[in-house]
């Protein structure tokens, strides 16, 4: 949310040049996503996935410094409610790092190789994702869609704490036949 009102740009800039802002931002964002996740879960939530699309950009220590230290306050203000934690893109130096999060769930990018995440996860986070919401669900074939999803289910099928999902939000424009082809594979 702090990179929401800042933008983009200007927050990664003011990570290194004013973080006393940014940490003002961060505040702020925090104190509304708490109040708004616990309207969640007083409606009935029994889980929550919280996005962060920018941390990938940070390094490791600014990581922890910024966007670690900030979930693991949402944790906290959120009385231990479980949070799934979702970045997008290549998160191998950040991994380490979010596995101290307080997650019970890590949301990770295609691009990311679970065969050898799944080494290093511990069995009380799920690793949840990985199939690619533009290539695989929107610009592949109902048998294209099928065989990605046999592929990666197959690949994990010993790792008790994997969930099949694509690694971010799948595109309006998707077709029905596709997601059906994902839901069919998955089930088998």
């Amino acid at each position: 949310m702090a990179g929401e009102l800042m933008g983009a740009h200007d927050i990664a800039m003011k990570v290194m040049l004013n973080p006393e802002l940014v940490f003002e931002f961060i505040d702020f964002s925090l104190e509304v996503i708490s109040e708004y996740a616990h309207a969640l879960f007083d409606a009935g939530a029994d889980t929550i996935a919280v996005l962060e699309p920018l941390a990938v950009i940070l390094s490791s220590n600014k990581y922890k410094e910024f966007s670690l230290y900030s979930f693991k306050r949402l944790v906290s203000n959120l009385h231990n409610k479980p949070l799934i934690l979702h970045i997008y893109g290549n998160t191998n130096h950040l991994i380490k790092s979010m596995l101290d999060s307080g997650a019970i769930g890590l949301s990770l990018d295609s691009i990311m190789n679970f065969e050898e995440l799944k080494k290093i996860i511990p069995k009380e986070i799920a690793l949840i994702g990985n199939l690619d919401p533009v290539k695989i669900f929107l610009q592949s074939t109902t048998n294209e869609v099928a065989e990605a999803t046999r592929s990666l289910r197959e690949s994990m099928k010993d790792t008790k704490n994997f969930i099949l999902s694509s690694d971010c939000d799948i595109p309006i424009s998707t077709p029905l036949e596709n997601i059906e082809a994902f839901m069919k594979a998955a089930r088998e």
